[in-house]
């Protein structure tokens, strides 16, 4: 993932200085977690159909199931006293990933999920309030 990532950074004309720190940092991340799930996605298993509007639907659906799947193994890992860190960056290397992992062709990657005990627990972050993230239509 950080032979591809770097080389999109290149792409994207950011300097040097900056794509090694970027990679760097990503790969201390990555390699200083003792344990790795790395999560995907199988459209040969979705439902079919003769138009792509459709088809879209069932990707993003499966996106969804594999999402609440991923907050439900988050929230495990913390009732265990594990820290954790979904990653979505396998969606910009899947190719990488697969052929690494040997995994199906069908297998789509599109989040990794760092575990492992943490060195200290951060502050929770504040939060908006329900009346700001939600519309109340007394209307209807």
């Amino acid at each position: 993932m950080a032979k591809k990532w770097e080389k999109d950074l290149r792409q994207d004309k950011v300097d040097e200085k900056t794509i090694k720190q970027l990679i760097e940092d990503s790969h201390e991340r990555f390699i200083s977690s003792p344990v790795i799930i790395v999560v995907f996605i199988d459209m040969s298993e979705m439902q079919k159909y003769p138009d792509e509007k459709r088809n879209n639907y069932e990707k993003v659906m499966a996106i969804q199931s594999a999402s609440a799947a991923i907050q439900n193994l988050i929230l495990l890992a913390h009732a265990f006293g594990l820290g954790s860190n979904w990653r979505c960056a396998p969606l910009f290397a899947q190719e990488e990933v697969k052929e690494v992992l040997k995994v199906n062709l069908s297998w789509e990657p599109i989040a990794a999920v760092s575990i492992g005990y943490p060195e200290e627990v951060p502050q929770a972050p504040g939060r908006k309030s329900v009346d700001e993230v939600v519309i109340w239509d007394e209307e209807h």
